[in-house]
């Protein structure tokens, strides 16, 4: 109630007559989750064309592996949605079978039409890449002969290539030069002025160097693409400044 207090002090004694005991908010909960369900379902079956799913292990707080589900989405208006579609609990000894069928079942639950699917991210676990009986390979064979839909493609997560390439000794003395200059630049008011007016000048489309940041670390390569196209300009930054630039020998 003391939140309530400073939310909105004048209807106290409205929140005080509401119980607020487990019962309650379980059963608030369970509205809540079954009215993001409705909305759900009416999206993808009012407004969307095609679709792809993205499928994941992973464990909760007491080590029970979960299925987790996600959906990609082009509506009509050739919008894209991402949407958080359904969590399964799996058995001990999980196959790409069981895998497959509690997909299907999610599918036939939100009544996608199967016709439209496009494209299934997976990790590389055998379970999902097996041949015969991974999960891909009997999700492709049931879309082929039930729904005659022969374009979907298997696709394999690069996220965790990306974090281990990233982590290589060469990849990683060049992101450490790549983040010095950013960091030259870009710490300085007076420097990050004076290069973003260099930038202007030019028939660069860039209009700015990249932010670095640590915690970001799925960008780098994107920060990292943006140091190369503007090398140029970056170089002779450095040269007004009477300063060596890291790219020099890479440039020549």
């Amino acid at each position: 109630m003391e939140s309530v207090k400073c939310i909105d002090p004048d209807k106290e004694h409205n929140f005080e007559a509401i119980p607020l005991s487990r019962d309650t908010i379980q059963r608030r909960q369970f509205h809540i989750a079954e009215h993001l369900n409705l909305s759900l379902l009416q999206k993808l079956n009012s407004q969307t064309t095609l679709f792809s799913l993205a499928i994941d292990e992973s464990n909760d707080i007491c080590d029970s592996a979960q299925l987790i589900i996600f959906i990609r989405t082009l509506s009509f208006d050739f919008e894209i949605h991402e949407d958080f579609l359904s969590m399964k609990s799996l058995p001990g000894n999980v196959r790409g079978q069981d895998i497959f069928e509690i997909v299907k079942q999610c599918c036939l639950e939100f009544k996608l039409d199967m016709t439209c699917l496009r494209g299934i991210c997976t990790d590389g676990a055998p379970a999902m890449l097996g041949k015969k009986q991974g999960f891909v390979a009997r999700l492709t064979e049931y879309v082929s002969e039930e729904y005659n839909n022969k374009s979907v493609i298997g696709v394999h997560c690069i996220i965790h290539q990306q974090a281990l390439c990233s982590q290589m000794k060469k990849f990683e003395d060049t992101l450490n030069e790549v983040k010095q200059i950013i960091i030259y630049i870009r710490n300085n008011a007076l420097r990050h002025r004076q290069f973003r007016t260099i930038l202007s000048g030019s028939e660069i489309s860039a209009e700015d160097i990249l932010y670095h940041a640590q915690v970001r670390w799925l960008s780098q390569g994107e920060t990292a693409c943006r140091v190369l196209d503007l090398r140029k300009e970056i170089s002779n930054f450095y040269s007004s400044k009477q300063k060596e630039c890291p790219l020099d020998k890479k440039i020549s």
